[in-house]
């Protein structure tokens, strides 16, 4: 979360990352075998697409994933 804040683009291998973030939605995946890296590198290399993606995401945690948004869950689940 630290990097989505700073709006940094992330490559990392596919997981679950709490159910929260998509694969080659909120980071570029790369396999773990790296059989795709050519194409991570050309989309982390293509800085439109790259801003999109940063945006996309940062928009999305702040909108959904916050401490606050996890302060109100509990607030509703002791309520």
């Amino acid at each position: 979360f630290d990097a989505i804040g700073t709006k940094t683009c992330q490559i990392m291998f596919p997981g679950r990352f709490n159910d929260i973030l998509q694969a080659d939605k909120h980071y570029i995946a790369l396999n773990r075998d790296s059989s795709n890296i050519e194409d991570v590198l050309r989309r982390f290399r293509d800085l439109s697409y790259r801003e999109k993606m940063v945006d996309v995401t940062y928009d999305y945690v702040m909108a959904y994933h916050t401490y606050r948004h996890r302060m109100r869950d509990i607030e509703r689940l002791i309520s």
